[in-house]
């Protein structure tokens, strides 16, 4: 583009908004005095504007942005545009849209009127073809005001007819012709399979707050706050009191495959804009203690695994559950480790390796003395019990209580005292994913939040808060959120990644492999492979050797596993395979990268699901045991039929490719195309499985025609390396 032309603009004439750049632009109708509404979004790769207003999908449905308040709908028709700033001295260029403040009509129902007023915010990039927005609250009046069913963009918005748009919901793997998700997408992609374009719809809602509702009415999109299930969404403002939304955005393409929008311009995107852990900073190669221990450690045993992982390579080392007298008070079981804590710290760090250690956040030993001596912090439930979690005995504290503080400081004692570098925090805090509906929130009357329904946003933000202390005190530790503390089963999301530094989203493990990969495969695209966490391979099972460990580098190098129960061979084994991992990272750090596209289909495997989905539904107060229904049952026997695989290439078209043949697969042979590449660039391609050669071809060559791969058993795995012709020193 000429020096002398924008490459993104934000630019109001009185009667109308402009935001864009060579992408995408968003037009709004915006006289002062006048309601301020989408009139147009178009796409500028295709030209084609995606604001419905023909006869068929009436503007009635863009309505900007809608909510209740104390029971009152209120959209962006109600409103009046008082003025614009534009801050277009930096990048991303930011828009704010004030809207004059509204006096409320009064029901019966309702207290007398209260005043609110309103700023839309919205970012424009020059490198990105993204527009982004929230929305910011205002109470006004002298009255505390109720905010609830909450949708800061609510949009018509359809490419050209319903007949030719799917959605695809799922983490980007399962297609429909309209849906309404609450808690567990992040992104949407809509795809007009008649003009290969569409747009992708994402989320910064944290967790179980999160709804996304695209054409549940025709033509219609929405973005906001849980109003269906469970951890409903309710802000409480007193007056003078504001509420900032979540951000959401939009992302238009053109593209006749949907899978490379995701994997390119989505992915770099959230990787530059949204994504705090810098992939730098991840060990290549961790090993954590659950599988096959629990928390039946002690200190001997800890010490002969940590020498034994530094034989092997082992960066990291994380101590799991099991190493403590009890959850809340956070003192060294000195039964099971009579030098404490401390020996077992050094004596990783005197190995070259991190240590990493497990503890809660919100769950406590009701024996404990902050439970004893504090009962005022509990979570309480409806009934004014104690909120709990299934491991016998244990309580949740409220985060939105003072309990914040104490639990702030005894995080940071312990990082202090043990030098730790890698931090798991466990246990539920806003609801408990195995027993649906029965823990939600905090209905304890002495807290910060003035409701039940306002506690859930109020504890996650909370949650933040804390992590974002931790990470302020000690910027070298990463900090891993599970997903028993984030709310959602098996769930991250686009909010979670800009706070903490990864989310431990899964244990699926040995010999789930492939409903492993899917997982990966699923949470990995939606958001970076690196920020993933999880059980994966126990080192001693049979598949782990190549089936196994090569699953765990779809996403990163973190294992389970009794390094003792491993024979020589299998320690020299791994010994090289850690190594060559490293290897590779230091010539392109290939945890960065993950494409797919359509060449390598979404695993054959079972995608684990919210318990909330079961079959009957568990929201009754009947516990269903770790048990989901067949269909998303991840730790059930799925051998998978058919290969997938995984290339982790560099811009050059230069890492490694992992391509896996499930239990199921009858052939051997795997036609693989690698449209990665440069296509007038001479590569070399390794069996890095095999320590052999493939051969040298064009770019061309490989994105055409491809290679032939060859497996010769089911459950096993190869991986091939692509190395630039002119680049075979590194």
């Amino acid at each position: 583009m000429p020096p002398n032309i924008p490459t993104h603009y934000a630019h109001h004439d009185g009667s109308s908004l402009l935001i864009g750049n060579r992408w995408v632009e968003r037009a709004f109708s915006a006289r002062v005095g006048e309601p301020f509404i989408t009139s147009s979004f178009v796409n500028k790769t295709s030209n084609r504007d995606y604001v419905r207003t023909d006869r068929d999908y009436a503007r009635a449905g863009s309505r900007e942005f809608c909510f209740s308040i104390d029971g009152n709908e209120i959209t962006g028709n109600d409103f009046a545009l008082e003025r614009i700033e534009i801050h277009d001295e930096r990048d991303p260029i930011e828009i704010v849209a004030h809207l004059q403040t509204k006096e409320l009509k009064e029901n019966s129902q309702s207290s007398p009127s209260s005043l609110i007023s309103l700023d839309l915010h919205f970012l424009i990039y020059s490198d990105h073809p993204v527009i982004r927005k929230w929305l910011v609250i205002e109470n006004r009046g002298d009255q505390t005001i109720h905010v609830t069913d909450l949708d800061w963009e609510d949009l018509q918005l359809l490419v050209d007819s319903a007949a030719s748009a799917e959605v695809w919901s799922d983490y980007f793997t399962r297609r429909n012709k309209s849906i309404i998700v609450t808690m567990d997408d992040c992104a949407l992609l809509v795809n007009d399979t008649l003009h290969h374009e569409g747009f992708i719809l994402a989320t910064e809602a944290p967790g179980p707050l999160k709804r996304m509702n695209v054409y549940g009415q025709p033509g219609r999109i929405a973005i906001g706050l849980n109003r269906d299930d469970e951890t409903i969404f309710e802000r409480v403002l007193a007056p003078g009191e504001k509420f900032q939304t979540p951000a959401s955005f939009i992302l238009p393409f053109a593209h006749p495959i949907p899978q490379d929008v995701i994997e390119h311009e989505y992915a770099h995107f959230v990787e530059k804009y949204l994504t705090v852990c810098d992939v730098a900073q991840v060990p290549t190669i961790s090993l954590n203690t659950w599988v096959p221990f629990l928390s039946h450690l002690d200190s001997d045993l800890v010490l002969k695994q940590i020498n034994l992982a530094a034989e092997l390579g082992v960066d990291a080392y994380q101590i799991d559950d099991g190493w403590y007298d009890r959850l809340g008070d956070w003192n060294t079981n000195d039964l099971k480790f009579p030098n404490g804590m401390e020996e077992i710290a050094e004596h990783c760090h005197a190995r070259g390796m991190r240590f990493g250690l497990w503890m809660t956040v919100a769950a406590v030993d009701e024996a404990s003395g902050v439970a004893r001596e504090h009962p005022e912090w509990i979570a309480r439930d409806r009934n004014g019990q104690p909120n709990r979690h299934p491991a016998p005995g244990t309580i949740t504290m409220c985060l939105d209580s003072s309990y914040f503080d104490f639990i702030l400081d005894k995080i940071d004692s312990v990082i202090n005292r043990y030098g730790v570098e890698l931090l798991k925090l466990d246990f539920s805090s806003v609801r408990n994913v195995y027993e649906p509906g029965r823990y939600p929130g905090c209905f304890a009357t002495n807290h910060t939040h003035p409701s039940a329904n306002d506690s859930h946003l109020r504890i996650v933000e909370r949650l933040f808060d804390l992590i974002r202390a931790i990470k302020q005190r000690h910027p070298r530790c990463l900090i891993d959120v599970t997903y028993e503390l984030y709310g959602v089963m098996d769930g991250t999301d686009l909010a979670l990644i800009q706070v903490a530094d990864q989310n431990w989203f899964t244990n699926i493990t040995s010999p789930n492999e492939v409903n492993f990969r899917r997982e990966v495969y699923q949470r990995g695209r939606v958001t970076r492979p690196w920020t993933l966490n999880f059980g994966g391979t126990v080192l001693e099972h049979p598949n782990a050797k190549t089936y196994g460990i090569f699953s765990a580098f779809a996403a990163h190098g973190l294992f389970w596993g009794d390094l003792e129960s491993l024979d020589e061979d299998l320690r020299q084994h791994y010994k090289r395979w850690f190594a060559w991992a490293k290897e590779q990272r230091a010539h392109s750090d290939f945890y960065r990268y993950y494409q797919c596209s359509d060449i390598f289909p979404v695993p054959d495997g079972v995608s684990s699901r919210d318990y909330r989905h079961m079959i009957p539904a568990a929201r009754f107060g009947t516990r269903p045991l770790g048990i989901h229904p067949p269909a998303f049952d991840p730790s059930s026997q799925h051998p998978g039929e058919f290969w997938d695989g995984v290339a982790r290439l560099d811009e050059r078209g230069e890492g490694p490719i992992f391509v896996f043949r499930p239990g199921a697969s009858f052939s051997p042979y795997f036609q693989l195309r690698i449209p990665w590449v440069n296509r007038d660039t001479h590569y070399h391609v390794t069996n890095a499985t095999r320590n052999t050669d493939v051969g040298t071809f064009t770019g061309a060559a490989l994105s055409d025609q491809g290679i032939e791969l060859h497996i010769a058993q089911p459950l096993d795995a190869l991986v091939i390396v692509l190395r630039q012709v002119d680049n075979m020193t590194g």
